[in-house]
């Protein structure tokens, strides 16, 4: 995998908008690639298989697993998801840094695999009340629903302190230009520079 490629991990509790933000990130930055995670739950109207999700059968996923071809995975409301180590190579192609949507379980194994690659972003709901409104406003959920995903929002939220960055989505357009600013700053860091333009600088030290 291309070493000068930044991993961009985020996470949320689920209703904080993030995958909002990941789209129009990916829509504007063309440097910028998204890791397709593996997943075992169904396709959902208006989902595209290998753009949303690589939807596998429950035997294709523990085969990958025990392969140890996947850099995590987590069993979610009882579904397998998982990040094979070819999709983010995949999504490293061409010098592209990359932008995965993950829990926070799977965020600590990035940072474990890819130590000097990783730059985690986790992004807060402006208050509870307002994340219990948006998942309640999910008409299709039963109450039980519900309760189980406040309660995984809650565990979710504890463990914010692992991430380099955490941002508040109050508003979406603000939260977007703070997500840009990050990914500028951390594409012009000094070591950064070093690995994606090393050409370039020696032909500037050395003319």
């Amino acid at each position: 995998m291309d070493s000068s490629s930044i991993l961009f991990v985020i996470s949320a509790a689920s209703g904080t908008g993030k995958t909002s933000l990941i789209y129009k990130l990916l829509e504007e930055d063309k440097k910028l690639s998204q890791i397709i995670t593996h997943t075992t739950r169904p396709m959902r109207a208006g989902e595209v298989a290998g753009v949303d999700y690589h939807f596998v059968s429950p035997e294709k996923f523990h085969a990958l697993l025990n392969q140890g071809a996947l850099v995590e995975h987590a069993k979610v409301f009882g579904l397998d998801y998982g990040t094979a180590r070819t999709s983010v190579e995949a999504a490293c192609k061409d010098h592209h840094d990359a932008i995965v949507n993950i829990d926070y379980q799977g965020a600590k194994s990035f940072m474990g695999s890819f130590p000097s690659q990783v730059v985690s972003i986790f992004i807060l709901p402006p208050s509870w009340e307002i994340l219990e409104q948006r998942l309640r406003s999910r008409a299709s959920d039963s109450e039980g629903v519900i309760r189980h995903r406040l309660q995984a929002a809650q565990e979710e939220i504890a463990h914010h302190g692992l991430f380099n960055y955490c941002l508040i989505n109050d508003q979406f357009d603000n939260t977007l230009e703070q997500l840009k600013s990050i990914i500028s700053a951390e594409r012009s860091k000094t070591s950064r520079m070093a690995l994606k333009h090393k050409d370039l600088l020696a032909t500037l030290e050395n003319p």
